[in-house]
């Protein structure tokens, strides 16, 4: 019982990080996207690597919840950084113009 609740939570929070990955994608432009999408593919390799050995040996990466888990929460803090960043140069070429 208690690992389908923490999956539920590490899939929701995974969830809303994809999300905030999206949304930054859609709204910024220039050098900024790029850094956006970097967190999406990264996600995308670990799943498929998580995949492709959970098919080749059942008992490999029996924590996978947690190996999500330190994604979301590092993607979390590189966004932070980054949308940080983003607001400082953005004011600081907009007091240029």
């Amino acid at each position: 019982m208690w690992g389908f609740i923490i999956a539920g939570l590490v899939i929701f929070v995974a969830a809303s990080v994809v999300y905030i990955c999206y949304h930054a994608v859609h709204h910024w432009t220039g050098l900024w996207r790029p850094f956006a999408i970097a967190p999406l593919f990264i996600l995308a390799i670990w799943i498929a690597v998580i995949l492709a050995t959970k098919l080749a040996d059942p008992t490999s990466h029996q924590l996978w919840t947690f190996e999500i888990l330190a994604w979301s929460m590092t993607t979390s803090v590189y966004l932070a950084c980054l949308m940080t960043a983003k607001r400082i140069f953005d004011r600081s070429d907009q007091s240029n113009d």
